[in-house]
This record gives structure tokens, sequence and C-alpha cells, in this order.
């Protein structure tokens, strides 16, 4: 297929697909960590352990271009992507400046995050550090595990990045004029987030109130570090936070369920709503232990409406593709997009929490084609497929029952 041919020991990490260019065909981005051709231990406090990711060569990124005949070409330098320090564990897809093409956000682990700006005609710029997400608020590199995306105050892309433990996690609010400021102490985000180790997570609206919740899986990385600092665990319970609406989040961990109080080495976080009873579920992959799968029970009478996208002219996943959904006073916006969290894709239906009203006013698709829908007067409490250039919303109501 022409994806082959990787760096010898290279570990790579953080891919999604992607149409770049805008032709109907998804591309795909690989992300690279380090090169391990030359693993060795380190001295961690004492105990011997495996080595921080400092000790380690950086990998390059690459960009593969569809096709069309089932092959990839590696575009990589012709991109001008090609970044070869860079130590890549996430990966995220997503039009941040409203230009109708697809941008990517790059989390690095103890290097800048890189911001690659879609310039229109097949390459990319990079401008992590003039849009201020590269480095934190204090102008210090992250060890960045997960990049996640949503617009969490319903006004525009916004940006989660976790980070390694007693560093705290990152928030950043788009001021939609291409430039991020980090939020992380106003939002209420940085002191829960102090004494865990975060990898995988993002933004679901867990109570289907109209407003983007946040959850992250937690754990160590190294299994060595309660030798050397007895205060610090290996194993770590996961975080929920709930949107308040007022560009705050607060911590609701302790009263989330069972699944919320058992510690475990979090890595993978993906979002979907596998019973189809309206309210996102959770899995969670974890390092020594099964998959967690955690059901959300709903339960509080709040109404959504899910959508399922098929591009004509698009590509056929849709990804790419913005939804807007208003409704309760509410204007929200999904884009269907792949990568971001900690290797790990989320289900690609649009999931929209419209808390007590029994229907959303209008629901309008914009395609990467450029082809705009709208519809009126749109029940909820149902899963909708619409197909790019078809007028007629296609609906179902599933049984709450499922699964239960």
């Amino acid at each position: 297929a022409g994806v082959g041919g990787a760096e010898s020991g290279a570990f790579h990490s953080g891919a999604t697909f992607f149409d770049y260019d805008r032709d109907g065909r998804l591309d795909l981005y690989v992300g690279s960590y380090v090169d391990l051709g030359d693993k060795r231990y380190c001295n961690l406090g004492g105990v011997l352990s495996s080595c921080p990711p400092s000790e380690y060569r950086g990998s390059p990124d690459a960009l593969y271009h569809n096709n069309d005949n089932g092959t990839f070409t590696n575009v990589t330098a012709k991109s001008k992507i090609l970044q070869p320090e860079g130590k890549n564990l996430s990966v995220g897809a997503a039009d941040y400046d409203n230009d109708g093409w697809p941008d990517l956000f790059v989390a690095n682990d103890g290097l800048p995050a890189y911001l690659y700006h879609n310039e229109h005609n097949g390459t990319f710029k990079e401008i992590g550090v003039p849009s201020g997400m590269a480095l934190t608020a204090q102008g210090r590199v992250m060890a960045a595990m997960c990049i996640s995306l949503g617009d969490y105050d319903n006004d525009g892309w916004h940006l989660y990045i976790s980070d390694f433990q007693r560093s705290s996690d990152h928030l950043w609010h788009n001021d939609g004029k291409g430039f991020f400021d980090e939020v992380s102490d106003q939002a209420g985000i940085t002191r829960p987030t102090h004494d865990v180790l975060s990898f995988g997570g993002g933004f679901f609206d867990y109570d289907n109130d109209g407003r983007l919740d946040l959850f992250i899986a937690n754990g160590h990385v190294y299994p060595e570090v309660e030798q050397a600092t007895p205060e610090i665990h290996y194993k770590q319970t996961n975080s929920l936070f709930h949107n308040e609406g007022n560009g705050k989040f607060v911590e609701t961990t302790r009263l989330a369920g069972s699944g919320f109080q058992i510690p475990y080495v979090g890595r993978g976080v993906a979002f979907a709503d596998f019973d189809n009873d309206g309210f996102v579920d959770i899995v969670v992959a974890n390092n020594g232990d099964p998959p967690l799968l955690l059901h959300n029970s709903g339960g509080n009478g709040s109404h959504f409406l899910n959508f399922k996208l098929v591009g004509t002219k698009s590509n056929r996943d849709a990804m790419g593709a913005r939804v807007r959904v208003v409704g309760a006073g509410i204007s929200q916006i999904r884009e269907i997009a792949g990568g971001g969290s900690y290797l790990s894709q989320s289900d690609l239906r649009a999931n929209f929490g419209v808390g007590k009203a029994s229907r959303a006013e209008s629901v309008e698709v914009t395609w990467p084609s450029g082809q705009r829908q709208v519809f009126r007067n749109v029940e909820a409490d149902k899963f909708y497929l619409i197909e790019e250039g078809k007028e007629q919303l296609q609906g179902q109501k599933f049984a709450r029952s499922i699964g239960r």
C-alpha cells in the first residue's frame, strides 16, 4: 500500500486519517515517538528503570497521500511537514481557523507542540509557537500524551493537552483570530490534574445538557515509581469533569460510579454510544489490565440527537464535515474527525445533547466539498443518517433497554 519502510526501531504513534487536500479521499498522517534502537536502562531515584524520552532521539512523522487505487505516496517532504526531532504521542485533525481546510495538531513529549496550518496548496506551515499552543503559559514544554479538540463553550474550537504528573494538564481557548490562550487555571483544570499522570481523554457531553464535559485516563509510566517515590502510584483513578457552562469545569469523579474508584494504568480512551441509548459511553485501554467499559446510565431525562454522515463527493466517512445544531437556546458544533486522545479512535457519529428540548430548531451540515445542507425542526431522541446531497433525513429510535 506504500506506507511501509518505517525507520527501524521507531515507535510509531498518533496516526490519523484526514482529507488534507479535499479531493474526496482519506490521506494518512503517521506520528512517531522515539528511536528505540539503542535501548538502555536509567536510574530512577536509585531504582533501575526504563529511560525517559529525553534519553532518546526523536523520530520523524510521515504524511501519505491517497492515490485512489489502494496505495499511498509519501509526501512528507513535499508537504513541508518534515520535523525530524519530534516525539509525537498524539495527533488531531481539525479546522481551527474556519477556513474550510483541515489543520493538524501534534502533541510532543518533552518538546514544543506543533500546529500545522493547511496552506490550501498541498503544503503546511508549522505555527505552534506564534499561535500560543506550543508551550504552556509559563513558556515550558509539556510531556504531552494526548491531544483533544472540542468546543467546550460553544463559540469555536478549543484544545486540551494532557501532561506528566506534578505538571497538570492544559486547556487552551481559541480566540477565533488564530491565537490560543491557556485557560487551565481559570477553568479549574490545573489543581485536580496536578497529582495524576494523564494519558488519553477527550471532550464529550455525558449528561446531554449541551455542554462538552471532559474525561481523562490516568496512570504512571514507570512500574517502579512507588519504590523511588512512595507518594506517587503506578495505578491511578481516572478523572471526570463537568462543564458548568461558565468557562469552568468541576471534578465529578467521586460521583461517577464504581468504575471511577478503582485505580488502573490508563492509556487509550475512545468514546461511543455502544448501546444506542443516547448517552455516550467510554472505553479505556489499560496497561496490564483488561479494557474498561464505562457505561453511561443517563437517567436525567435529557434529550439527544445523533448523526451518522456519509459522504458522496466528500470522503465517505465525512471526516472534516461540520455539524451545527441549534436548540434549547444553544448553538453546538461537532467536527467529524480522526485521531486525538491516545492511540485510539472514537465513534465517528456526532452526538448532541439538547437538555429538555424535544427537538432542534435547525441542523446544518457543512461538507468538506463545500456543500451545505440545512434541516429544520428535527425531532430529538433519534439516530439520523445524513447522506451528502440528499435532502431527506433518515431517522429511527432505539430502545433504551438495549444492553441493560
